[in-house]
């Protein structure tokens, strides 16, 4: 289960194979082996790349499958990229397509937007937003695979089982930017204390502090009410129920974000903003420590299944 994603922030180092990056956004597997989705390329689209002055090329989404010699490149013997390069100083920060397989009329610089063009319509599946150290979008698909692996039940003073996700779990998929291959709960975050804030689609909130929430299972993020899809007519697709006033049981949940984590900075880091079939990853750097890693997405080194988070 992935650590953590449209735009989603990447620690992949100094370079990131464009395939890579494409992997995120081209359907719902986003981590692991077989991320990049190999047949969509070869039915054709094409992965637009657009430098923040609007000028744009494009890539055969056939060409960047597990091509490492297209790269989106974030720095240049070791040091952040300049902000232009070349006689004619052109564009460069923060990020500059490179590589062998890259031609002369395509290495732009100054990337804000990769965007795959003509893939087929997406679902009509829900999803939310998590937002905190960075942002993530969770689909419904990831997010019942998270249920299966950490859900939790809560049954209310009427006898009805609410399943789903803890929401201090989600919490800790984005509270900080994990170095390993699998998203824990800081809970030396916890400890200096931040403001969990759940917000519906009609704008309703219920704000927590995470000192009440950390590792209480009791707090849920619910998909199911007695083992059934919740629906709007109960406040689905995802409502949050536990041991908390009836006014803060908010349902139709759009998003949850993080407010107030320990060493935010109020200045904007840059963003790069990677739209595919499902995903629209809008990732803000807001920690000067968490600024110095590599792009704005999260995402683990390892190959194989998706890692989730760690046990608690």
């Amino acid at each position: 289960m992935p650590p953590p994603t449209p735009m989603r922030t990447a620690a992949c180092g100094r370079v990131c194979p464009s395939g890579t990056l494409v992997g995120f956004v081209d359907d719902d597997k986003k981590y692991g082996s077989g991320a990049f989705n190999e047949a969509l390329a070869a039915k054709g689209y094409s992965v637009k790349v657009t430098s923040g002055d609007g000028y744009s090329i494009n890539f055969d989404g056939a060409s960047v499958a597990k091509n490492d010699g297209i790269i989106v490149a974030n720095t240049l013997n070791g040091s952040p990229v300049p902000q232009t390069i070349g006689e004619k100083n052109k564009p460069c920060w923060p990020l500059q397509m490179v590589g062998p397989a890259v031609s002369a009329g395509q290495k732009v610089g100054g990337v804000a937007t990769i965007e795959l063009v003509g893939l087929s319509e997406p679902s009509e599946e829900w999803e939310i937003t998590l937002a905190g150290a960075f942002n993530r979008t969770v689909s419904q698909a990831e997010f019942e695979d998270w249920v299966k692996c950490h859900g939790k039940s809560y049954t209310d003073s009427k006898d009805r089982v609410w399943t789903g996700m803890p929401l201090w779990y989600l919490a800790g998929a984005v509270d900080d930017i994990e170095t390993g291959s699998h998203w824990t709960f800081n809970s030396t975050q916890t400890t200096a204390g931040y403001t969990v804030r759940v917000t519906a689609s009609d704008g309703l909130t219920a704000a927590f502090g995470i000192a009440d929430l950390a590792r209480n299972d009791s707090f849920i993020v619910a998909n199911k009410l007695n083992a059934t899809a919740l629906t709007a007519d109960n406040g689905g697709p995802l409502k949050f129920v536990g041991p908390a006033s009836p006014k803060q049981q908010v349902g139709g949940i759009v998003s949850i974000a993080l407010e107030g984590l320990p060493g935010e900075s109020a200045e904007p880091e840059w963003t790069l903003s990677l739209e595919g079939r499902r995903l629209r990853i809008s990732s803000r750097r807001k920690n000067s420590r968490r600024a110095k890693r590599a792009l704005t997405t999260q995402r683990p080194t390892t190959t194989g299944s998706a890692p989730g988070p760690a046990s608690p």
